[in-house]
């Protein structure tokens, strides 16, 4: 059953994803945030790293580490997201208050100088939270370089 069934397009942040009407959405700009049902999870989306991919996924993964702690990436996978090379991240870490959390990421790069990122935490005992995050992030898409 399909859960995110509406689309947001940023395009100033040049992106678009699916999410449920039912969970909050905040918009700044060229980042968006989406918080699901008693913030058990949120989804972040925005610019990413310059550079090419294994630069700006590195930049990244360097970046994560140093917002929080016990950070270990468990899976890593490049892929092709419509038309565009894309690296996805799967792994887990603890926030500053000492909460562990699990992680899905994409980078994609629709030009070399552009990319965009997706980066959704969720509580890992709640697996639906897990479900919803993993179905945003698949639909998450780089809005053409000439939009």
């Amino acid at each position: 059953m399909q859960i995110a069934t509406k689309r947001r397009t940023n395009l100033q942040g040049g992106y678009s994803f699916r999410y449920s009407p039912q969970w909050s959405v905040r918009q700044r700009a060229e980042i968006t945030r989406v918080i699901g049902p008693g913030h058990g999870f949120v989804i972040s989306f925005g610019p990413g790293p310059a550079g090419g991919l294994p630069v700006a996924f590195d930049d990244f993964a360097a970046l994560v580490r140093e917002t929080y702690q016990n950070v270990r990436v468990n899976e890593v996978a490049v892929e092709c997201v419509s038309g565009y090379l894309s690296a996805k991240a799967r792994g887990r870490g603890t926030n500053g208050q000492g909460t562990e959390f699990e992680f899905l990421a994409m980078i994609i790069k629709p030009s070399p100088g552009q990319a965009v990122g997706a980066f959704g935490a969720w509580r890992p005992e709640v697996t639906r939270f897990r479900l919803a995050v993993t179905e945003v992030i698949d639909s998450f898409q780089a809005n053409s370089p000439s939009a």
